[in-house]
């Protein structure tokens, strides 16, 4: 089931402006004019939970040689990550707010949410768009993901009930599963970024009970504070000097993104934090807390995996997946970080419907 949503209300001016290239006192216009004609729909799955989603790019992708993608945002982002300035020639993107993020989707349930309960939904809200634009079920589609999106991503290749149906993945800065069979303690040690008690989130016990104390408390400290940040003193502009300066690369990616307004926007738009602690913890722990529902070994789809060369998702989570899925692609980007890397998102589709990697390094380079 699915139906138009009103736009939502443009988003809240900023506190204060910052020195940069972009100008961040008033929301950009084009940023903005783009966000309305995307529009919003929603999708009910027959669990009862709703996608808040837009669509993007080809007028008919019914007509043969337009490619369908279904882009994954990542952890407290919403569908605004993916909103680029112009729609694709012969794509067609479906965009969602996943489960658990501050934009219009449903929650997750308190009781958790895994792969396999969000692979299955996520093939109904792409089920549900072929039906409303008369798209050949036997079409297959491809899956591009960021960050957490990038573990949905392969999840969604490793899924029996999904697989069939992809063309081929481009996982973006993903990171891998921590307690998959083939993870050593030698390859957990190269980690540097990955905070170990993540690990513990569903253990049973104390050591359990007091690593999910230390989540809380950091959720609170920092996940909680960032939600609130949208209309205290922390304000628009700090969020983009938090986000530009903690996500890593250089300042070739951060010169790139001061330069962009258009991408600025939809950044700043698009990080806005889970809606409470539950989603944040279901989000988490489904990531670090135990093995994922699906084996990544079992992605059989051309994969094309992106990363970043120094950004906050460790290089060796994405090198621990290249290793697991067969043949897949590692392209590793000099001067990107885990933000900058999203500018690439336009050329990493086009590369993905005609399942080839991007040739070339980062665009600020050629």
């Amino acid at each position: 089931m699915s139906g138009k949503v009103q736009p939502e209300e443009s988003p809240p001016s900023f506190k204060k402006p910052i020195k940069c290239k972009t100008d961040l006192t008033a929301w950009d216009a084009g940023y903005l004019k783009r966000k309305a004609e995307v529009g919003e729909k929603l999708f009910t799955c027959k669990s009862g939970r709703q996608f808040c989603y837009f669509t993007d790019g080809a007028a008919d992708p019914s007509e043969e040689g337009v490619a369908v993608v279904l882009c994954l945002h990542g952890a407290n982002q919403n569908k605004s990550a993916w909103l680029l300035p112009e729609p694709l020639a012969n794509i067609l993107l479906i965009v969602p707010d996943r489960f658990g993020s501050v934009g219009g989707s449903s929650s997750t349930p308190v009781e958790g949410y895994s792969y396999e309960d969000g692979c299955k939904e996520f093939l109904e809200l792409v089920d549900g768009v072929y039906a409303d634009r008369s798209i050949p079920p036997q079409k297959k589609f491809f899956v591009a993901g960021h960050s957490m999106g990038g573990t949905w991503t392969i999840e969604m290749a490793a899924c029996p009930e999904v697989c069939d149906k992809i063309e081929a993945i481009a996982p973006i800065s993903s990171v891998c599963d921590v307690h998959h069979p083939k993870m050593t303690k030698q390859e957990l040690k190269r980690f540097e970024n990955f905070p170990g008690f993540m690990r513990g989130l569903k253990k049973k016990g104390c050591c359990g009970a007091f690593d999910r104390c230390i989540f809380s408390q950091l959720w609170a400290r920092v996940d909680g504070s960032h939600n609130k940040g949208r209309t205290g003193d922390y304000g628009m502009a700090g969020t983009y000097q938090m986000l530009k300066h903690n996500t890593g690369g250089d300042a070739r990616g951060r010169d790139a993104m001061d330069a962009d307004p258009f991408f600025v926007n939809a950044s700043l738009d698009s990080y806005r934090g889970c809606p409470g602690w539950r989603d944040s913890f279901n989000e988490w722990s489904r990531l670090y807390g135990e093995e994922w529902s699906y084996d990544p070994a079992d992605v059989k789809v051309p994969c094309f995996i992106y990363h970043g060369e120094a950004e906050v998702a460790d290089l060796g989570m994405a090198e621990f997946n290249h290793k697991l899925i067969k043949g897949s692609e590692l392209t590793v980007w000099p001067g990107h970080g885990h933000l900058s890397i999203c500018m690439e998102f336009q050329r990493i589709l086009e590369a993905l419907v005609r399942k080839q990697k991007v040739e070339g390094g980062p665009f600020f380079s050629t």
